[in-house]
């Protein structure tokens, strides 16, 4: 079975699993066949089918909200480093198997990304559903050291800027 056939079965797995699905334009992810947005409360991730290597990349973008923009421009170059490798750290602590980054730089962070790969011979309601939860983890840890640095009133409820 190949990457087009798969897109109808992820996105019907998350769908039972509480996530809203839509299909989103293949621009967003060159390369990809296909992608899904797909949300859970505020959090918001992608899942993009890849043809050439018969794998699913799921995805998700956590852009400083202007509060914690404001409060990391108030930080020294050295405290921003500090504080992009207090997250990347975070990331890597509730997905170990993310590739994760810092746009546009440590220095200079206004986003973190994350990423996992599926391959297709490991697909299955279960890891598809766990790739996309261990993402919302990410969206959390992520948060929570940005809430350390600047609390925010309500933070509880994920904003929704969150995506790739």
């Amino acid at each position: 079975m190949g990457v087009e056939a798969v897109k109808d079965d992820v996105a019907s797995w998350l769908r039972r699993a509480g996530f809203m699905v839509s299909e989103l334009p293949t621009g967003q992810a060159p390369g990809a066949l296909w992608v899904l947005g797909a949300q859970l409360g505020g959090v918001r991730i992608t899942v993009a089918g890849l043809g050439g290597v018969n794998a699913l990349v799921f995805s998700i973008g956590i852009a400083l909200s202007p509060q914690h923009a404001a409060a990391v421009s108030r930080l020294s170059a050295e405290e921003r480093v500090r504080l992009s490798a207090r997250v990347l750290r975070a990331i890597a602590s509730v997905c170990p198997a993310c590739r994760a980054g810092v746009q546009p730089s440590l220095a200079e962070p206004r986003a973190f990304v994350a990423q996992r790969i599926l391959l297709l011979e490991a697909l299955g309601p279960q890891t598809a559903v766990e790739y996309a939860m261990s993402l919302v983890n990410v969206y959390l840890a992520v948060n929570t050291v940005l809430w350390e640095l600047a609390p925010q009133p309500g933070a509880g409820v994920p904003a929704p800027q969150t995506h790739v």
